[in-house]
């Protein structure tokens, strides 16, 4: 289990920080750019017409509010990608748990109900064995290095 998932439902928000990423922002990844902790958590490119989602390298140490974050960012640039092509660049990441792993689903899952596609690249052998496990490798495509993975897509 990662530290993310230990804090769970349960947790509090503190006070005065009841605002949603959707409220202060109005669009896409500008979130990267004005909260420094989620610009340690993720980068949004485009390459080649290609969305490429990077997890920062804090991912293991998140806090359950912080994945939250995260995961709003990930899905609505999932939700919006133009075309439906998207990369997630998991070369920073060396541990995933389930939360993680939902989130790609529902990620996954926002690109496909659009006809697009979805892939993985740069996974530690760590992750990858975790994927095979779950025999999530079989739905996406796990590429070496992102330039395939654009590629690919």
């Amino acid at each position: 289990m990662c530290r993310a998932e230990r804090f769970g439902q349960g947790e509090r928000r503190p006070a005065g920080r009841g605002t949603t990423l959707a409220t202060r922002l109005a669009s896409g990844l500008q979130i990267a750019r004005d909260s420094p902790k989620l610009q340690s958590m993720v980068q949004v490119t485009q390459e080649q017409g290609v969305t490429v989602v990077v997890p920062g390298p804090s991912y293991d140490g998140l806090r359950y509010r912080e994945l939250e974050e995260f995961g709003e960012a990930l899905l609505s640039e999932a939700s919006q990608a133009s075309p439906p092509r998207f990369v997630i660049d998991m070369s920073g990441t060396d541990f995933i748990g389930s939360s993680f792993i939902e989130l790609l689903v529902r990620a996954w899952k926002r690109i496909k109900n659009r006809n697009g596609t979805m892939a993985l690249c740069a996974v530690h052998p760590f992750c990858r064995e975790i994927l095979r496990l779950a025999r999530l490798d079989s739905i996406w495509p796990i590429y070496e290095t992102r330039s395939d993975a654009v590629s690919g897509v």
